[in-house]
């Protein structure tokens, strides 16, 4: 059974800009989506 771990970040770049993301853990990849910049980062990695 794979489980979806949902997680929300907000972080403060070197600018002063407000940037926040959607990180989303499965058992076998984790993908970080930055919906102001319509950008996405995917990784596969075993989190056990």
């Amino acid at each position: 059974m794979t489980s979806t771990v949902k997680s929300m970040f907000v972080r403060i770049n070197k600018t002063d800009e407000f940037q926040y993301g959607i990180t989303e853990r499965r058992s076998t990849s984790l993908e970080i989506h930055f919906p102001d910049t319509k950008k996405s980062i995917f990784m596969t990695k075993n989190f056990e």
